[in-house]
């Protein structure tokens, strides 16, 4: 077969993966050690074209040069105009409204981190006078991968500080699959290929290689330290900012308000002084009003899938930003709900769980999980097993009557697997916002989801010995609280990192010292009074 399809014979080729290679850098796209991928210089496709010097979208077959002392727009391909032409761009439309040149700077399938970053660099180069950042939903969760359909760089926060990762981003694939046994084997018989590839496309392509892998840090908090210090660079040039928020047709007719995530980085920009454009209630209202009118504003496929925006839809958008930029330049900051870092509690070290060492006494028996007293070994806190019981379902157990509210809190505790190894504990004010922690406790891996308005989420695991783990969450809570009810901490057994409902068959771990405590970081054990 390899002879008739003037395949190599001796080498041993994964067919499958250099396929999954050849399709993720495409003949628009090129390998970049800083960003991970680019557009190449001096394309000239039928609907985009980039200049000769760089990969930067033209806005018309003779915009081939920078031109300096304008508009900057960044974003991703919402902003390149994916699925129109040149002309047709919302960064080609702000040009002709306003009459002073816009370079389109936009990469396709940017995270914000990229995105910001892409501005920084481009920004000497490009001397404008307005920078205009357009982001959506989908682009902010994308900082939180290291593996967006290829590897990207991303960013944490270490005490505040952004350090960046997977930088120069890997050009390798390998080692980003999911791939099962027979993936692995058959991958490298050619005829297996081309059978698998023509009748069973989805299933032998699908594994890790195709989507996302997620590194443990918070996009959103990311995206705000990144915009932050995008601000102090503008401030510096004296450059205008401005961040647009754009949305996917499916969003606009899903969703009843704005997601919590764009109200999130909205809040800490308007309180780093950045003016915000938004579109939402704009769509959201014509999609009820006149909803032909809403879907001429996207692209739709045959088969009704909404796509990038059409050429009337990016026109909008320019209307929208030459709109805000007739407004007074912001010139103070906005105040924000959402807490920052500035405004931590103070730590103290008093754990706030009242009866941390009667932990079997405080849970009872909720039926669906069993929490056993099992008594202190050599002055050690208090051990308890906690197995999942009852019928198919979740098997969590909570502690209520916390006073999380307003500002930062830190909960810890030591875990240890037995025929159990995953655990999610959850970290929740009255309203619901906080942080859910996901650990496996045999890989001492962590992963931390928002709830709600939570902020700077972090979920850390470290060996102490002895096959116990500590494990810690902590999270920025806002001052939307509409009373002072008291949180709770919610700890939940899995089967796998999110797998949560499942039928107990005598899965079980060990737990002891939990700790919730105002600040960031988590000071050693202290027990509350025990009365056992």
């Amino acid at each position: 077969m390899r002879v008739v399809a003037g395949e190599p014979i001796l080498t041993l080729t994964d067919y499958r993966e250099t396929r999954v290679v050849r399709d993720r850098f495409t003949s628009s796209l090129e390998y970049d050690a800083e960003f991970g991928w680019r557009m190449k210089k001096n394309l000239d496709l039928p609907l985009i074209k980039t200049m000769p010097d760089y990969g930067i979208r033209q806005n018309g077959d003779d915009d081939r040069d920078i031109r300096t002392g304008g508009v900057l727009v960044v974003g991703a391909s919402f902003t390149v105009g994916s699925e129109v032409a040149n002309h047709e761009s919302w960064p080609a439309h702000l040009e002709n409204l306003m009459g002073v040149p816009v370079i389109n700077g936009a990469q396709s399938a940017y995270g914000s981190d990229q995105i910001i970053m892409w501005a920084e660099k481009y920004l000497d180069l490009i001397q404008p006078k307005i920078l205009v950042v357009d982001l959506l939903y989908e682009n902010i969760l994308t900082a939180a991968y290291s593996f967006y359909v290829r590897p990207k760089p991303f960013f944490v926060l270490k005490d505040g500080k952004l350090e960046v990762r997977n930088q120069p981003v890997p050009r390798d694939y390998r080692g980003h699959t999911d791939e099962d046994p027979f993936q692995q084997i058959f991958g490298h018989s050619y005829l297996a290929h081309v059978v698998m590839s023509n009748y069973f496309q989805e299933y032998w392509f699908s594994g890790q290689v195709l989507n996302t892998i997620t590194e443990n840090t918070d996009p959103v908090s990311v995206t705000c330290a990144l915009l932050d210090r995008l601000k102090k660079r503008t401030d510096q040039d004296d450059i205008r900012v401005l961040l647009s928020f754009q949305y996917v047709g499916a969003t606009v007719m899903t969703e009843t308000t704005r997601l919590t995530t764009d109200l999130l980085v909205e809040d800490c920009a308007k309180a780093m002084g950045i003016q915000v454009i938004d579109d939402f209630a704009q769509l959201r209202a014509m999609y009820l009003s006149d909803p032909e009118q809403f879907r001429a504003h996207y692209n739709i496929s045959q088969n009704g899938v909404f796509g990038h925006k059409t050429s009337l839809g990016n026109l909008q958008v320019a209307r929208n930003v030459k709109a805000a930029l007739s407004e007074p330049p912001v010139t103070a900051p906005s105040p924000s709900p959402v807490v920052t870092r500035s405004e931590q509690n103070e730590p103290d070290g008093k754990n706030l769980i009242a009866r941390s060492e009667d932990l079997h006494k405080i849970v009872g028996k909720p039926g669906i999980v069993e929490v056993s007293f099992l008594g202190s070994r050599g002055g050690e806190p208090n051990q308890y097993r906690v197995g999942a019981t009852g019928p198919e379902g979740e098997h969590y157990f909570g502690i209520g009557g916390l006073p999380i509210q307003r500002g930062t809190f830190v909960f810890s505790m030591e875990a240890k697997p037995e025929s159990g190894r995953f655990l999610k504990i959850q970290m929740l004010d009255a309203n619901a916002n906080g942080i859910a922690g996901y650990f496996d406790l045999n890989r001492g891996e962590a992963r931390a989801d928002r709830m709600g308005f939570g902020m700077n989420l972090s979920a850390e695991i470290d060996e102490i010995g002895g096959g116990w783990s500590r494990l810690t969450v902590s999270a920025d809570y806002p001052d939307r609280a509409t009373d002072e009810a008291p949180g709770s901490i919610n700890i939940q057994m899995a089967t796998g990192m999110r797998t949560l409902h499942f039928n107990p068959s005598g899965e079980t771990l060990l737990i002891r010292a939990l700790k919730l405590e105002r600040g960031r970081s988590a000071t050693p054990y202290e027990a509350a009074l025990a009365t056992r």
